[in-house]
Parts: C-alpha cells; structure tokens; sequence
C-alpha cells in the first residue's frame, strides 16, 4: 500500500525556477502572441551546462543568459510530427513514436539552451542574496538553502507564437463573421502539464513553482483593434529574420474563420437556428420586423460598443494599466502573483469583459459572519450580453465563499475572479486566483435546471482553489486526493445550501454509478493515466473519490468522537500555509498519517480496499427471530466472486475501453472480503430504533444480535386510527401543525371513495395478522452509509412498506422503492407506490423513482394497474378536472415540476405482451406535447418539452423489419391495421416534433436545446425504422450560424446513420474538425467520431437500403440496420458485441477496409491543425482498426537501372547509384577499417566496430569464356556451357555466399534466355552473429574474392533490359518493433528505341541529373549502429527480349506509357535472430563517403541516388 515515488513525476534538470517575468502582446486581429519572458533560474548542479525548457508552437527568436548571447536548439516534435507522402494510418504507430515526448508523464524539454562560455555557475552564501525565494521540490523538509544555493542565472527568451492550436483559444479575427465587441483571447490548462508550454517558454507542470509577473500589451478599446501601428506590430520580425520554414507550418495555416461565405454579422451567444423546414415568408417577416425594432438604436449601441475598454481579466481584480511605450492605441497591464505556482495554473483572458460584484443575497437579519475576514473579494467578467446571466448563475458563490473560508481557512490567494468565456471545451479550468469557466455554464433566471448543475460546477471550480491550485498533488498518482477533497468540499456546501436529503439522495445514486463502472478497472491510486491527462482521464476519480473521502468521514466520525475530515482538511491547509508540507505537495501516505492521527486509529486496511484496491462488495443478508432465546439471528455474505457482473461497454468509451484491451493492460481482480465496521439498524415493535455495529472480517459474518422491546408489534389498523387526518395537511398552516407527530408517510387516498376511484388494494386480514406477529418492524443494514456496495436482505414486503413510510433516510426509502420495483408485480405494490407518489411529504426525488417502479406494475395478470395510476396521477396534479388535457404550466413549485417531468418519462417505458406501447399512453403523450401551455408560466419549458419529445419517441419502440415498412402499406390484415395505426401515431408525432423545432428556429430556447432533442428523437425514429432520414435537413443544421450544440448534434446523427461509409459527408465532417475556429467544435467533432466507431462496434452499421438508388441528399433514402438475415448469425453477432474482443472484430471486419475512413484519419493525423488531444484520439482509432507496420510505399525516379549497386554508408544511410559492370565481388573488408574503429556501437560500450562486405552488382565484360575452374560451391543450373558461364559469373568461392535457387518463378532474360536468379545473402554465422571480431568477419584466406578469369562471359551486355522490381532485403534492429515487410518503389527511367547504324537497337532513356538527389528518411528503423549487414537480391520479374533463343534478331519492342519506368523495391523485414549491434559501411564506399561521420541525435535511414563516376 504505497503510491508510486516522487521520482517518477520528477524530472532533476540541474536547476530550479524561482521567478519569472513575461512581457507579452496580443494581436486578438490575427491571432498572434509576441513577446519575451525572463526566467530565473537557480541551479543544483555545479556542472550544468544546458537549460532544458518546455517550449511548443512557438519560433524561439534570441536566447540571451545574464544578458550574453546563448546558443539554442528548439525540437518541437509534436508541431514537426510528420510522416513522407505515401505513407498509411498503418504507420499510427511511427507517428507516435515522433510525438512521443508529448506524450509522456513529464517534458523532456523541447527547448535546450546552452550556458555561454563567460556565464559560470557560482556557489554563494544564501544569506548575500536577500528577497530571493527559492521553492523546494524534495520530499524532505529541508530545502535546498540548507546546503547553500548557487548565483541565480537570468534566461531570456523572445518568442513568438502564430495562431496556437492548444493553450490559448482566439475567438474572433479579422476574418471572422463575429462582432469586435465579442472578440477575446483566454489561456486554457487542459491537458494538464503541456498547455502553458504551448505558448510561453517555461517549466510547465505541476511541481515547479515560483512566483510570476506578467505585462499584456492590448488595445485600449474595442475601435483600436486592428488600428494599432504596423510598425510596432512587425517590431519582433524587423529585428529578427524568420523564414517560413522555421515556423512549422502555422504561417500556411488555412484562416479557421471561414465561413462559407456568409457574411452577416453574428454573436457568439445568441446564436438563431435557423430551420429548414420553415417558410422563406415566415423568416422574412421576422428578420423585417427585427430590422424595423432595431434600426433606429443600432448606431447608438455601435457607438457605444467601440467605446468599450479591453480588459485582462486576471487573478488581480484591479491590475495596473499604463500606457504603451511606442503605440498610442495600445496600453499594457501589468499584474503578479506572489504565492509560488506552477506554469500550468498561471492564466489570464483579454476582451472586451464587462466586470461585475458578486451578488449577495444575504438578508438583513442574518447575523454577521465572523470570518468575513478571511474572505477575498470576488470579481465576475463576461461579455455584455451575459452580464445578467453571469449575475444569475453565480447567485450563491457569495455564500460558498463564506461556507468555505468559515470550515476550511482563508482564501489562499489574495482575490479571485470567474471569467465566462466562449468556445471551451471544457467547463471550467481553475487557475492560481482565477476560474476560466464555459459561458455554458450561465443561465438566465427563467430555467430551473441549470440553478442545481451549474451552482454545483462553480462551487466545485472556487474549491479547486484551495485543493488542486494551492494544494498539488505529489505525483500523478496523488492526483485522487486533490481531486476527491475538492469535490468532498462542494458537497459539504451543496448538503449545507440544499439540504441533507438533496445531498445524501445524490450520493445515493453516485454510489450505483460507481457500482455500474467500477468492474476490472485500476484503483484510483494507480489509474495508470494516458498522458496528457484531461478531463475525460479524470472522470471516474471525480465520480469515486469524493464518495471514498465521505465513507471515510462517516467511519472516522463513529469512533471516539473523531471530528473526521472536517478536522484533517483545515490541518492540511495549515500545514501548507506553515511549510510544513514540502512545496503544497500532498501525497496519499501524508493524507493517511493525517487521518489517523486525527482518528487515533489505524486505517490500512481502508486505504487498501478503497483507494489502493478496486471493485465493491455484494451482501446477502439473511435473518430470522429465535423466539426461545430473544435474539436475531443474522448471517452476512459476500457474493461478489460469483454475482459480479461483466465490465460495461460504453459507445462514449469504447475506443479506449479496446485500445486498452489490445495493449493488455490488467484487468483489477475481484478483492474476495472487504472489511470493517457495518451499522445494524433494527426498528423494534416499540418503533424505537436499535443500532449494533457489526466488525465484518470474513467472507461469511454470523451474528446473534438481542432483542430487547417486550410488547408486540401494533396492528397496521391500530396506528392508523392514533394518527391525525392528513388529508388537509396542505391546508393547515405550519402553527397548527406544531407539536404533531406525523407517525407514517404514505397515509393519503385513505377513503373509500378515493379507494375505489384510484383502485387501490391494501393488506389482506392474512398479511395483517402475520404483520401482527412479527418482532419488528424492519432491519436496516449499512444504515450510516458507510458502504460503497450492493445490498440484498430477504425482509418480507411489509417490512420494506414499513421502511418506505416510517424511516426518514430518503436512502431508507430508495432502497424499499428499488425492492418493489424489482418483485413481481401486484396491485397492493402499485398501491404502494401510488399513495408514495401523491405524498407531497416525500422527497422529490423518491416521488420521481417511484413513477419509474409504478411504470412496471403494467402487466396483464394486474389490468395493467401501474399505467392507470400514473395517468390518473398526472391528471390529478396537472391536467384540467376530468380530462387528460394539461393545464396551463406553472412551474413554481420545483418538486411538483420535476414530478411533472418525471411522469411522461415512465409511461414511455410500458410495454405489453407484444413489446408495444399502449395506444391510450401513446396518445396521452402526444396530448402532453400538442396542448402544452407556457404562455401564463413564469419559467422556460424547454426542458420539459424536451423530456415529452424524447418520452414520445421512446414510446415507439423498433419496427419489426425495417425494409418492408412503408407509408404506403394498405394491408387489411390484423397487422397491418396495427402498422396503420402505428404510421398515424408517427406521423402525427413527427408533426408535432417539427412544429416545435421551427419554433425553436424562431425564438431560441436554452442553447437550443429543444432543436437538438428534436434532431435526437428523429434519429431514434430512424434506428427504429419509421421514417427516412434527410440528410439536407441535419447538413443545414452543421453551418457555422447554428449553436454549438446544434452542429455537434447534427454531426453526430449524421455520422451514426451512415456518413461513415459517405466519403464526401466523411471529408466535411473531418474539414470542419481541422478548419473550425472553435475549439469546442474541434474537439467535439472529433470526439463523435470515436463514439460513431462505439456505435457502430456495438449496435451494428447502418447502410443505404439495397433497394434505393438515389444519392445520399435525396428524401428516398432508407437507412437499414446491416445484419444477417439468419436468426443464428444475428444471435451469434449479437453475443459477439457484448464483448470488447467480439466487437472490436466484427467493426475491424465492417470499417477496417475502408480507404476513406483509413486516409481521412490518416490526413488528420498529419494536418498541424490538431492538438494533441484531438491526435491521440485519432492514434488510438488507428490503433483498434489497422494493423501496425514499420513499413510504407515511397515513389521516387532512378536513373538507369541495368547499373544499380547497393551501399550501406553507416548512420541510416543507404546509397543506390550506377555501376559500370555485372559482376558480383566482395572486397577486402579490412579497408578503411582505420576510420570504421573510431565509431561505437548503439549500446554505448565504446567497442570498435567492424566492417562487413560489401556486395555489388556489376555488368560482366563478355560472354566468350568457357566455365573454368570455379568452387564446387557453385551449382549447376544447367547443362550447356553458357549457362554454367553465366552462373559462375555471379558467385563467390568458399563458404562466404550462399545460394538459393529453389524460387522458379524469379528469372531474368539474358540474350533472349530466360536464366533462374540466385537469392545472395551472407552466411548465418556472420549475418546474425551479436559479436564481431576488430579486424574481420572472414577468414583471411578468403577476405579478398574474386572470379576467375576463366569465369568471365566473353559476349559483351550492351543493356540490361528491367521493366520489374529489384529487390534488396535488410533488417532494421528492433524486430519486436517490426511485424510486416517493407516495400518502397523507385519508378525509374524509360525504354525507347533509338537509331544507329548497325540497326535499330533497344535502350534506357537516362533520368536528368536532378532526379538523382531525391532522398527519403526512414524514420521507423533504428540508429545507423544497430542494422545489421543488408542482403542484396537483384529480382527482376519481367522480360523484354532483345534476341531470340536462337540469336536471331530482336523483336520489335513496345515503349511503355508515358510516366511509367523501371522501378525499384526495397524491403525490411524483421531478422529470425538476434540483430547485430555496429555499424555498417561497405568496402566499396568513395573516400568522401567515408569522411562523412553525422552525429545526429536518431539516425534515420536515407535512401539517395547519385550519379555515374566519370
């Protein structure tokens, strides 16, 4: 039980930072960032000699070190990352290896800045350098000025950054359709560790702190932008020349504010939607009558809109502003943050921000808080059309503020502003005094929703402030307990602002989501991160964690009178405040130390289950009254080794749920026992309730626990008549009700006439005596909550009614809600849950669950009673009397609204016999939706319709068979009646559907929200198979001029009903991800498309029906669900996709071939126009779809190849150029071995290295000579004596060259005869060996080979005719990295005929000299040092006959088409053994060649071709 060390999140760089200065101009017109910034650095190390800085997207322009030029060399591998043409999403996996260093936990440092020879690191006492604070970063209290500091060094770095992709969003531009009073620029710091580094140099991450000052230069007022002086704008570039290609491609960046023309001016915000399907009349109207209302002040507002400061919105409320130096149009602000935080939590924005104070609701009466001391002044920034929501949705941070410096301490910084702001994709980011939140998040007064979501996201983004910026975790692997304690204080303050039921019932349903995910998955000590993390990586430690800490409370408060964690947070803060914890950086074992020291307890075996083990636990509790011995006996079992359910499968998650499965990370085992202390709560006959702590140990836990009320239990009759008449209980004012004791809930619809007008059933006189005779009257288990788990008790039904209305624990109550719901239905249950539901007493929330459990009351055997309750119960409370026609809504009274909401939810659920919604339900719905009534309401119904147009949709459930549906169908069958039936509900509710989103199209609700459940319930419709798409409808709905929401929507509905397989919708859904402007809709976009994949792995594809043949825009379109026809396939394929491996095989199966999807992603891939997030999300596709090769297709010219030869030049350089001769020699390869020793092998031993021949391929002269004397190594091919001639003439004496004529399909034609190739390759002893003797790999008798004269061919090869690949054949070093050959084609010259005087003869066209330098860089082998020595096969594999066999003349030759010529293959395959660590270089190499020693820091490969020697 430990977390992992520091020294895995820490990176020792010889120095630390302690302050550092940027000055920095921000151009909101093209979106630039100029500017220089001034680290000083203090180092550790008395030998440092290079600075290693994060730095990314920038063009670094001077480095200076204590103000002496330095020399400097920036790698940015993610914006070089790039693959050659040609290359396939095959090669995912050499991509990722290019961008690695993004990747990974901690930066490597992209910029490395070498110390001047004058500039020295120099010890000094610390106490000669007064006000300099150094922050330390050792686990250790002692810091580093214990054992003296050396002279801080001053590093400047003048920068400049051209349209960033990731840390800082630009929304607005020159170019873009939006307003200049909407224009702004802010700073993001998701992912967390690489975002800041992407535009500012520095030490990014999380543990290197230090103080900071920032000067912002910006235009004074919204008319200066784009006014100021091009002269000090292209002050940075007149000092400093900057080619384009040091820019890394962001000068060529295509303008993202295109949009497509339009040229109406837009706002961000108030974005309308405009509806296809509505009236060109209908529009003009509206937009004359907007233009007629607004014409007559639209110059006013203009004027004052340019009026309007820009602002920096930044941790100090009131920054200093001062005039620029040079530029009357600009000013600079300047403001600093003096506690030390790291560069990932240092931000700011600037725009045109409207500042206001934060509301304060607080009455007049209230007492004064003591602590408003401890307070810090809040600031709130938006744009000027959200200055009124801003107010609303922040209406109770004043009260957070106050709730959180009263428990937990002061602010820890001195002030803090929330800044609303566009396009983030995220919620909020939180930052040293500053929270950058979504304008999403803001809501107007008139929508109920958002005032529970969103006052909880703000509370949980002011927490972060003292735990995630001021308290950091100590390595990744801490990062649960700044995250759960941030989320464990937003909901303390949300129990405290809504109360306990409010709190402890979410809790509640948290604690079955976790239950729900938390199968196979990785402790939240050990989440084995995919780096960079984001919000998405954190979501199930946000969701566990707080739930973990609040367990751990509860147990912590039940021994000793432990204050629990109300105690150890303030502790914790204290001991950052005092230095006590080592640079604010919390680890899990210091959390744990805290909390038994506060508890006085060991807590081990806590931490071990909950935070360093995963899963949960299963209890089965049995339990039965000894009436002899007066005890209950009670036996508790854990089941989760046998009842665990199979890991979910979620579409949002499958890509890494699969990429994770592939790489075989472990699956968490099933821990067998938990242990610790579980709450027995046991209501006796009396009603006094008796609670006995049992210590759970073992699988299996018995226990006999006392039994101590000696009177009976009451009769159910007998309590009701000792209670007051409830009936009037709305009526009765609060005074008459004091001093009444409210016995039993659920004791409404009590007479007889209400019985029999709802139908309900009570106990039978057998139940009550049976009831009668009971010990008690039911047993709670777990009654603290002080389990995460699933809980079973085998308590008869009446217990669990007794539960449901006596015990006030809205737990207590779900938990007997959730038992009815899951037995048998019955009328008495249904009448149960009726009384429960018309109880206004109950909890808001146990109401609408228990609408959810009436809605499977709705069987047959029962009449169906659970649907006639629901509607008699909606009719009662919000339709006119006696009728199913709503009244007017009235949304004041929020737990009768969500009731209301709740209600057409569950009736959508009902079912019958047939799988069918009810007709009656069906048309009750469609009745909600037609005659909804919001004109009198106070409050926005948005989201009301839009749970009745997804409540209809799920009311139809899928259609049997989707190709034989037809609107046209008039059958006169039983079905048919039924399918016409069906098509009335349909097109009736389409009608209804599409009126509300041409409404929504016209006035705008909350985000467009009702459009986009529209757009969702057609799509539904369509999966179902009960109408046709159109796609002209939702590519309309995909323009820029539509909210974000609305185009991400429409994207995505498009992409699951079949524009995966549509190259052209598949092309604009990938343009619009690269060329957007909003990183919301980037990130979006390219999010939907990894759940499409999710979809389609996990539901089946969608396809064009067969039968159709018009085009994808075309109304006659039908989309089908794509499945075999067989009912045993489609049940095979269906088990198949329960399972990541099955349905990860079947989508491989349906989406791996295709080309379209394969270069669109492959193209994104290698575009510089996505961020790092939005490529691993494309990298993690490629790796589930296609297979990883280290290999790829490369086209280049050749010169003529009849004199090819092979060189290996050591380093990764292959050189092919011409030779004069055929003729296969190996040379001595003892030459140039002076030069070969002084290079070293990959390994770094330092061990000489020794040369390797060389083979090369060289014409013969002639052909005349006989077959002498050769080696009896040479085999016979052939009979006749020019065939012998002609084999000889390409082999080697003894043992060094083997020979390989078993392939009788590679052949070459010679002369007009057809001879078999012989395969070369060097023997096995030396081609594989690990070692290499200094002097030579051959025995000296046979180190100079070469072929007897007699084994020349006399007939002079005035060409040699290839028109096929040559082949050559090495091996890269790292065959766990290869798994597929190599192919890399060189198209070459062409055949042409040419005249001369002996006839016309055949010939090769020589390639111009200029094609001979085009070179290719395999980035995917090894260092040069670690390939082993290639083997060289020359396999052409075709013919062009310049004689006949008989030596007659040539046959006429055809030219091949224009473009077309001699090509060349080159393949690497992987090595059977161990590859050989050296360096290569032939024999044959030219002097200049062998004086070429590069040092590069990863050797690549290089093919190059060069001409002919003279």
């Amino acid at each position: 039980m430990s977390s992992s060390s520091s020294s895995s999140s820490e990176v020792n760089r010889g120095f630390h930072v302690a302050h550092q200065y940027v000055a920095i101009d921000v151009d909101l017109d093209n979106w630039i960032i100029r500017g220089w910034t001034e680290i000083l650095v203090v180092p550790t190390d008395p030998l440092l000699k290079v600075l290693k800085f994060d730095c990314r997207q920038a063009t670094v322009l001077d480095v200076s070190i204590n103000n002496r030029k330095a020399q400097f060399t920036h790698e940015d591998n993610f914006s070089d990352a790039t693959l050659f043409p040609g290359s396939t999403a095959n090669q995912y996996q050499m991509y990722q290896r290019m961008m690695g260093d993004v990747l990974q936990e901690r930066l490597p440092g992209e910029l490395m800045v070498s110390l001047p020879r004058a500039v020295k690191v120099v010890y000094r006492d610390p106490s000669q350098i007064a006000g300099l604070e150094i922050p330390s970063n050792s686990s250790s209290k002692h810091s580093s000025l214990d054992f003296g500091i050396y002279a801080p060094l001053s590093v400047r770095i003048d920068f400049e950054v051209i349209k960033p992709i990731m840390g800082f969003n630009f929304i607005g531009g020159a170019q873009s359709n939006i307003k200049k009073s909407f224009w702004h620029a802010y700073t993001t710091n998701s992912p967390m560790g690489v975002s800041t580094s992407s535009w500012l140099p520095c030490i990014d991450g999380l543990w290197e702190r230090c103080t900071w000052q920032l000067d912002i230069s910006i235009p004074r007022t919204i008319k200066d932008l784009g006014t100021c002086h091009k002269s000090e704008i292209n002050e940075l570039e007149s000092k400093y020349t900057i080619e384009p290609s040091h820019r890394k491609g962001h000068t060529s960046k295509i303008d993202p504010n295109e949009t497509n023309g339009e040229t109406e001016s837009i706002t961000p915000h108030h974005k309308i939607t405009e509806s296809p399907t509505s009236t060109s009349e209908s529009k003009t109207e509206v937009l004359l009558k907007d233009e007629e209302n607004d014409q007559d002040n639209q110059d006013e507002e203009d004027e004052e809109d340019e009026d309007r400061d820009i602002i920096v919105a930044c941790s100090n409320l009131t920054p200093k502003e001062v005039a620029h130096v040079s530029d009357s149009c600009k000013k600079t602000v300047s403001f600093s943050i003096n506690n030390p935080v790291s560069a990932n939590y240092v931000g700011f924005a600037v725009g045109p921000f409207v500042q206001t104070s934060l509301p304060n609701l607080r009455d007049d009466e209230d007492e004064v808080d003591p602590d408003s001391a401890n307070k810090a002044p809040v600031g709130l920034f938006s744009l000027v059309d959200r200055v009124t929501d801003t107010s609303n949705a922040c209406i109770f941070i004043y009260r957070a503020m106050e709730y959180f410096c009263r428990e937990y301490g002061s602010f820890p910084f001195s002030s803090l502003a929330l800044v609303f702001v566009s396009d983030m994709a995220e919620d909020y980011n939180s930052m040293a005094g500053l929270a950058m939140c979504s304008d999403k998040l803001v809501f107007p007064p008139e929508v109920i929703e958002p005032l529970f979501s969103s006052t909880e996201i703000l509370a949980s983004a002011l927490s972060s402030q003292w735990c995630s910026v001021n308290i950091i975790p100590k390595t990744w692997n801490d990062l649960w307990i700044t995250t759960g304690l941030s989320h464990f204080m937003t909901g303390q303050f949300i129990r405290k602002l809504l109360g306990n039921n409010e709190y402890r019932f979410k809790l509640k349903k948290k604690t079955e989501r976790i239950c729900d995910l938390d199968i196979g998955r990785p402790p939240i000590a050990d989440p084995m991160f995919n780096f960079p993390i984001n919000q998405k990586e954190l979501e199930f430690i946000t969701l566990k964690a707080p739930v973990v800490l609040f367990i751990l409370d509860r147990r912590m408060t039940k021994t000793d009178k432990s204050f629990g964690l109300s105690r150890v947070i303030p502790k914790i803060f204290l001991q950052a405040l005092s230095g006590d914890l080592s640079n604010s950086a919390l680890s899990t074992q210091h959390f744990i130390k805290v909390c038994e020291k506060v508890s006085y307890h060991k807590l081990d075996s806590f931490f071990q289950q909950w935070v360093f083990g995963s899963g949960y636990p299963i209890f089965r509790v049995t339990q039965r009254f000894n009436k002899k011995r007066m005890f209950i006996e009670m036996g508790i079992r854990q089941v989760q080794m046998v009842e665990i359910p199979p890991p979910p499968i979620n579409e949002s998650y499958f890509v890494d749920d699969a990429k994770n499965s592939l790489q075989g990370k472990p699956i968490s085992p099933v821990q067998p026992v938990f242990q610790g202390p579980m709450t027995i709560r046991i209501h006796e006959a009396d009603g006094t309730p008796y609670e006995h702590v049992v210590d759970l140990k073992e699988s299996f836990t018995k226990l006999d626990i006392q039994y101590n009320t000696k009177y009976k239990r009451l009769k159910r009759n007998q309590r009701e008549k000792s209670h007051v008449d409830l009936s009037t209980v709305d009526q009765a004012d609060d005074a008459d009700l004091e001093g009444v004791l409210l016995h039993c809930l659920g004791d409404v619809l009590q007479t007889d006439e209400e019985i029999e007008e709802w139908k309900l059933t009570d106990w039978t006189k057998e139940e009550e005596d049976r009831m009668t005779n009971e010990a008690f009257e039911w047993i709670r288990v777990d009654a603290d909550f002080e389990w995460i788990c699933k809980l079973y008790i085998n308590q008869p039904d009446y217990m669990f009614a007794s539960q449901l209305q006596q015990d006030r624990d809205v737990v207590a109550q779900y938990e007997s809600v959730v038992y009815f719901s899951e037995m048998k239905p019955s009328k008495l249950y249904s009448s149960i849950l009726t009384r429960t539901l018309m109880d206004k007493r109950y909890y808001y929330g146990i109401r609408s669950e228990v609408a959810y459990a009436l809605a499977k009351m709705t069987v047959q055997e029962i009449d169906f009673i659970g649907t006639y309750h629901l509607i008699k119960a909606f009719q009662e409370m919000f339709c006119f009397e006696g009728s199913t026609i709503p009244d007017a809504n009235n949304f004041s009274d929020f737990p009768n609204y969500f009731i209301q909401k709740s209600i057409p939810k569950a009736l959508s659920t009902i079912r019958d016999s047939s799988n069918e919604c009810p007709s009656n339900v069906k048309n009750f719905l469609l009745d909600l939706l037609r005659y909804n009534e919001n004109s009198s309401n106070a409050f926005s119904d948005c989201y009301y319709v839009c749970d009745l147009i997804q409540s209809i949709v799920m009311a139809y459930p899928k259609s049997n068979s989707a190709t034989s549906f037809s609107f046209n169908n008039t059958s006169g069958s039983g079905a048919g009646a039924a399918n016409d039936n069906n098509k009335q509900f349909i097109t009736k509710a389409l009608s209804e559907i599409e009126r509300y989103q041409r409404l929504d199209g016209w006035i705008p609700s909350y985000h467009n929200m009702v459009t986009i459940a529209s757009l969702r319930g057609k799509e539904a419709l369509v999966r179902a198979a009960h109408f046709t798409p159109k796609f002209e409808e939702l590519i309309q709905y995909t323009r820029s001029v539509n909210n974000s929401d609305v185009r991400l929507c429409a994207f995505q509905i498009m992409l699951n009903l079949g524009a995966l397989k549509n190259k052209y919708l598949l092309h604009y859904m990938f343009t619009t991800a690269a060329l957007d402007p909003s990183p919301y809709i980037r990130y979006g976009l390219i999010e939907s498309f990894s759940r499409a994949l999710g979809v389609v792995a996990l539901h089946g594809d969608f396809k064009q029906n067969a039968d159709d043949s018009a085009r994808f825009g075309q109304s006659s379109m039908m989309i089908v669900e794509e499945g075999s026809s067989n009912p045993i396939n489609a049940r095979r394929e269906l088990i198949a996709r329960s399972s990541i491996s099955g349905a990860l095989k079947l989508l491989k199966q349906n989406l791996g071939t295709d080309n379209n999807i394969k270069k669109e992603i492959w193209d994104a891939i290698n575009s510089p126009l996505h961020n790092v997030l939005e490529k691993r999300t494309l990298l993690n596709i490629c790796s589930i779809l296609y297979d990883a090769k280290d290999s790829y297709m490369v086209h280049l010219p050749t010169p003529r190849p009849k004199k090819l030869a092979a060189k290996h030049l050591g380093n990764g350089k292959l050189v092919i150029k011409r030779e004069g001769r055929f003729k296969l020699h190996m040379l001595n390869p003892t030459k140039n071995l002076k030069h070969l020793q002084k290079t070293k092998d990959a390994s770094g031993n330092g061990e000489n290295v020794s040369p390797l021949p060389a083979l090369i391929i060289k014409a013969p002269k002639s052909m005349k000579t006989e077959m002498g004397a050769v080696s009896n190594k040479a085999p016979v091919i052939s009979n006749t004596t020019k065939e012998k001639a002609m084999a000889s003439a390409i082999s080697v004496v003894n043992d060094n060259i083997n020979y390989d004529t078993k392939n009788e399909n590679s052949d070459i034609d010679i002369l007009g005869r057809p001879r078999k190739i012989l395969k070369i390759s060097l023997p096995k002893k030396h081609a594989h060996s690990s070692t290499v003797p200094n002097t030579s790999i051959l025995p000296p008798s046979s180190a100079t080979a070469t072929v007897s004269k007699k084994t020349t061919i006399s007939s002079k090869l005035k060409s040699f005719p290839y028109k096929k690949p040559l082949r050559i054949i090495t091996y890269p070093a790292a065959p766990s990295q290869v798994k597929n050959g190599t192919a890399i084609e060189f198209k070459g010259p062409q055949w042409k005929p040419r005249n001369s005087k002996s006839g016309v003869k055949k010939s090769l066209c020589s390639s111009p000299v200029s094609t001979l330098s085009n070179a290719v860089a395999i980035s995917s082998l090894p260092s040069a040092s670690a390939i082993p020595s290639p083997v060289v096969s020359a396999t052409p594999i075709s013919r062009s006959k310049m004689k006949n066999a008989d030596g007659g003349e040539a046959k006429e030759h055809k030219r091949p088409n224009s473009g077309e010529g001699t090509t060349l293959k080159f393949k690497f395959k992987e090595p059977s053994k161990a590859p050989l660590s050296r360096s290569l270089s032939p024999a044959s190499m030219n002097k200049s060649d062998q004086e070429q020693t590069p040092m590069v820091k990863k050797p690549k490969l290089k093919i190059k071709f060069k001409a002919p020697h003279s």
